[in-house]
């Protein structure tokens, strides 16, 4: 310890240890402790496997184009007083909220950017984590 504000404990710690006696391990201490490791390693080892499986991508980018051709050709297709088909007039309503929304050059550039570096990221990540898992 030799702490110097308190002697009293390194004094108190010398005369535990001096006392006490030394403990001995049984003589098939180390054969139990390599047989628990074997045992261990034995277990089947994780293997990877993705949050999402390919059919369920594929089922989600069907299901996001579904949606999206829903919204492209739903309604009347014959034009209105405007010359707009009815479909369009529905997709202006849910775009209504962005209208006022103005971006600088210099934010659509970082916007931009930051979507590149995500997308490289994605990639280099996917390909790190199959290279990891896959051994």
């Amino acid at each position: 310890m030799k702490n110097k504000n308190e002697p009293h404990l390194d004094l108190l710690a010398a005369k535990l240890m001096n006392n006490a006696p030394a403990e001995i391990a049984p003589p098939d201490f180390t054969s139990r402790v390599m047989n628990k490791v074997y045992s261990v390693n034995d277990k089947k080892s994780f293997s990877y496997q993705p949050a999402i499986s390919k059919p369920g991508w594929i089922g989600i980018f069907a299901m996001m184009g579904g949606i999206v051709v829903w919204l492209l050709l739903k309604g009347d297709k014959a034009p209105t007083a405007s010359g707009i088909g009815e479909s369009w007039i529905y997709l202006n309503k849910l775009a209504a909220p962005f209208t006022k929304l103005r971006l600088s050059d210099d934010v659509a550039r970082i916007l931009l950017l930051a979507a590149a570096m995500m997308g490289v990221q994605i990639i280099l990540l996917y390909q790190y984590l199959n290279k990891k898992f896959s051994r």
